[in-house]
């Protein structure tokens, strides 16, 4: 009887713990032979409908994205509450996924979507902050998406970013009324979770999307994306209008730039390019790369509307005719804006700085007469306000100051640090908007 106890407290204990895990994921594997037979379904319909599961998991084979990419097919996994779209690509596609090719284990790739609280919420996205800049939260809507790549059924290493995008259906309950806001002003934003916690600073950046209403307080979200993290629906109180239902479309760059769509500098690089301060770049934008301090020139000579100016040609023996920023930069050093690395170079093709951005844009500044407040007192915040230079240190102040540059962190300026091209083009539209 006694033995009989424990077995039955053993059982109870094994039911007790295994129930929530099942209940709150969801698993679909899919092989090489489920993709030929289609005996989970088609690839392009499958379902993950289970309400209960707050997780869900998808793996496939190495075999079976091949046999899928070789036809071209786009594999669609209905989840109940949210859809999502995507080629094997996006997996197979990525370094990290080729880094391990040589290895000769069989390979996978896991999809993750995991379903957040609204603890989630509240937590990443206070009230009170985002309220103020006219941004409401939409309750419940949050989700995290991660992705692995699995080496001989291990994970071995997780995805910042997909090589390609995801195309997301979310559904949505717009059951609040801030500030009047109907659902047609809700847009997906992403956060990088990551980053949030090491720097306790909750940067949302707009990803946009299509909404479709079904009804006064329902419908979905169509939007894409090729990050990792946390996405959440918003609605954006500038976004409102009279007529303010049914779909809508934000505009984005998608027919610019081919890698821009997803961004979260899309609509700042989008209104440039079409201000024609960005003309030369292709078809792509490469919006991670940094920029160089002759690019930074001809960007913010369009910026600041100068014209051509050569009376200073020469000046810089590596700055030939030749050169494509050849006009800018010697309009720019004719305008005082600009000044070499040392005598007679300039220096185009290196990486241009925080610090350096800060003392050309400042006297651009002072050339229009802006007023200029160089109170170092700002750099009280940041603990390595020592590493500025001392030639840029009040620049950088007013640089601060004018609300053109803030930290990379709520500590650290960083002044040495170099800028990506989205940066760039950011920060520009900001000097834009001050001097317009």
């Amino acid at each position: 009887m006694k033995k009989m106890l424990v077995l039955l407290m053993a059982c109870l204990m094994i039911v007790f713990f295994a129930v929530p895990a099942f209940a709150a994921t969801e698993y679909l594997n899919i092989t090489l032979d489920d993709v030929k037979t289609q005996n989970k379904g088609a690839i392009d319909n499958l379902q993950m409908p289970d309400s209960k599961s707050t997780t869900k998991y998808f793996t496939m084979t190495r075999e079976a994205a091949e046999y899928l990419l070789a036809s071209s097919t786009t594999v669609c996994i209905n989840m109940g509450d949210a859809t999502v779209s995507f080629s094997p690509s996006i997996f197979t596609k990525t370094a990290t996924w080729q880094s391990y090719l040589s290895f000769g284990e069989p390979m996978g790739f896991r999809l993750i979507v995991d379903i957040k609280s609204l603890t989630d919420e509240t937590t990443y996205f206070k009230d009170t902050t985002f309220n103020s800049q006219g941004l409401y939260r939409c309750d419940n809507s949050n989700f995290e998406v991660g992705g692995e790549i699995l080496v001989a059924g291990v994970t071995k290493a997780a995805l910042t970013e997909f090589a390609g995008n995801i195309t997301y259906v979310a559904n949505y309950e717009w059951t609040n009324n801030y500030a009047g806001l109907s659902a047609s002003t809700l847009r997906y934003y992403w956060l990088d979770k990551a980053k949030a916690l090491a720097t306790n600073k909750n940067d949302w950046q707009l990803v946009g999307g299509t909404v479709k209403t079904s009804g006064s307080k329902t419908g979905s979200i169509t939007f894409s994306s090729d990050l990792t993290g946390l996405f959440m629906a918003i609605a954006d109180k500038s976004l409102a209008s009279s007529g303010g239902t049914g779909t809508t479309t934000p505009s984005t760059a998608s027919g610019v730039f081919k890698d821009i769509s997803a961004h979260w500098a899309v609509y700042e690089i989008t209104y440039f390019y079409n201000l024609g301060i960005i003309n030369d770049e292709g078809d792509y934008f490469y919006p991670k790369n940094n920029m160089t301090r002759g690019q930074f020139a001809e960007y913010l000579v369009r910026t600041l509307g100068l014209a051509e100016d050569l009376s200073a040609t020469g000046q810089f023996k590596d700055v030939p005719a030749s050169s494509p920023y050849y006009v800018a930069i010697h309009t720019a050093f004719a305008s005082g804006i600009v000044k070499g690395t040392e005598a007679e170079k300039y220096s185009p093709n290196v990486f241009i700085t925080r610090e350096q951005m800060a003392v050309m844009m400042i006297r651009a500044l002072t050339g229009l007469n802006k007023s200029i407040d160089t109170n170092t007192a700002i750099f009280s915040k940041y603990t390595d306000a020592d590493k500025i230079s001392s030639w840029a240190k009040q620049d950088m102040a007013a640089f601060v100051n004018a609300g053109l540059l803030s930290g990379r962190t709520l500590t650290e300026l960083e002044p040495k640090a170099n800028v990506t091209k989205a940066e760039t083009i950011v920060i520009l539209n900001r000097l834009y908007n001050l001097i317009k």
